[in-house]
């Protein structure tokens, strides 16, 4: 697969995090035994300032075992605050997974169904009345709407439960 130059911003900015670096623009100095990425050039710089696009920064919504909502829409899903999935529909919150998943060499994710499960579990197993609400509300065609909460194995709560019980027409 060719990497975009977002990609490999992407794969740098791991690596020095991982290793207790950093990455900036412009010109760093070399430390010995540190993992710094300085970022130059107009279009690595261009990347640099738009990474909120694949590195999750804003804030948390609401928290789940399987998955966070961060505030903010998008048209992807993250894994781990990486994005790793990219959708051909909007996104009403921006979806970080934290349950183990696997990853490919371009750290995209290899079975986006995984991901799906863990954004479904997180949403079945929540007490938030309000993000249940947003979730189940979220406008046509959007992922959230979308998504079928049948990949789920879990069992749902009596918050979610009484919520889309009082959404039933009455005969």
């Amino acid at each position: 697969k060719t990497w975009e130059l977002w990609m490999a911003y992407r794969e740098l900015y791991c690596n020095a995090i991982d290793e207790g670096g950093t990455v900036q623009a412009g010109s760093i100095g070399a430390v010995e035994g540190v993992t710094n990425i300085s970022v130059t050039g107009d279009e690595f710089a261009q990347v640099h300032r738009d990474r909120g696009k694949f590195i999750l920064q804003a804030p948390v919504v609401h928290q789940a075992e399987d998955a966070y909502a961060h505030k903010g829409q998008g048209n992807g899903i993250f894994y781990q605050s990486m994005l790793v999935h990219s959708l051909g529909k909007v996104c009403i919150f921006l979806h970080n997974v934290h349950t183990r998943i696997d990853l490919t060499e371009d750290r995209t994710a290899k079975h986006p169904y995984d991901l799906d499960d863990a954004i479904a579990s997180a949403l079945l197993r929540s007490e938030d009345l309000d993000y249940i609400r947003e979730f189940v509300f979220a406008p046509k065609g959007s992922y959230e709407r979308d998504l079928d909460l049948l990949c789920a194995y879990v069992t749902p709560t009596d918050t979610f439960l009484d919520f889309v019980e009082a959404q039933a027409p009455v005969h």
